[in-house]
């Protein structure tokens, strides 16, 4: 959970376990909704704009949030935290070209990915969201995950 939030939560169950009502946007095939909170993972906690977004039948399947060198934070202090989170993670090269660590845990594949020199986007995705949008990156993460057996 993420506040209380999971995935699946409709945007109104959403809103009421933030404790914050929000307008609800449409973009391509998905819904989302945004909320400022401090995420604390980080230490001392940092404030976000965090991405609540929603497939077509208004089911939550990502939750997301950047955070950048400007916060103190870098893609290999992140990996370094989650691991401390999740475990070790498998670090992959993505079908687009971004350094990714990602770890599956319960039915949600947890991303830390650097999308530039100061950027990192922390996303939390519903399983069969990640397996069905990102099948590349799946096959490297299972091909990496069995040569550590």
């Amino acid at each position: 959970t993420f506040y209380g939030v999971q995935m699946g939560m409709t945007t109104d169950q959403v809103q009421l376990s933030v404790g914050k009502a929000a307008q609800v946007y449409a973009r391509n095939d998905k819904m989302f909704l945004t909320e400022n909170v401090k995420v604390n993972e980080f230490k001392n906690g940092l404030d976000r704009v965090v991405y609540y977004i929603f497939n077509t039948n208004n089911q939550l399947v990502e939750v997301q949030y950047v955070v950048s060198s400007s916060d103190g934070v870098s893609y290999q202090n992140a990996v370094t935290l989650f691991r401390g989170i999740y475990g070790p993670g498998i670090e992959i090269q993505s079908e687009i070209g971004k350094r990714e660590t990602i770890w599956e845990y319960m039915d949600v594949y947890v991303i830390v990915a650097r999308n530039d020199e100061k950027d990192v986007v922390i996303s939390y995705m519903q399983k069969g969201l990640f397996e069905t949008e990102n099948q590349k990156d799946v096959e490297k993460y299972n091909e990496t995950k069995q040569g550590r057996k």
